[in-house]
């Protein structure tokens, strides 16, 4: 069974993904339709993590804002250890930032994907 290349107009194999003669791809890649979904988780999950960290900032959690708390309180003793674990909260938070970022990124932005498959198509034959 033989078809003809859309771009070239050559008789090729019906079988064969890429033209012999201009080397264009004779089918397109099928379309993933999950990546959206990552796209916006991961879009949200930036936006709330982004917001938890301002809140903590904020809020006098860590010790960006522990002057503040201590010198508000009573005797400063019944706040005297939030920054300490405000800023392992805040450690912890931005570790689980990065480690989010970077799965769904590699979700919602596969660069694989396309690399590979336009290397493929860009070898030439040694007689040509």
């Amino acid at each position: 069974m033989t078809s003809e290349c859309p771009n070239c107009r050559a008789v090729i194999s019906g079988q064969s993904t890429i033209c012999p003669g201009c080397h264009a791809p004779l089918f397109q890649p099928s379309h993933d339709p999950a990546r959206p979904v990552f796209v916006w988780a991961f879009a949200v999950f930036n936006v709330l993590m982004a917001g938890w960290v301002v809140f903590y900032l904020l809020t006098g959690r860590t010790s960006v804002m522990a002057p503040r708390i201590l010198n508000a309180s009573f005797g400063g003793g019944d706040a005297a250890g939030v920054p300490v674990g405000g800023n392992f909260g805040l450690g912890y938070l931005v570790v689980l930032w990065i480690w989010g970022t970077v799965v769904l990124g590699l979700f919602a932005f596969p660069i694989w994907a396309n690399g590979a498959k336009r290397g493929a198509g860009s070898r030439k034959p040694n007689g040509s």
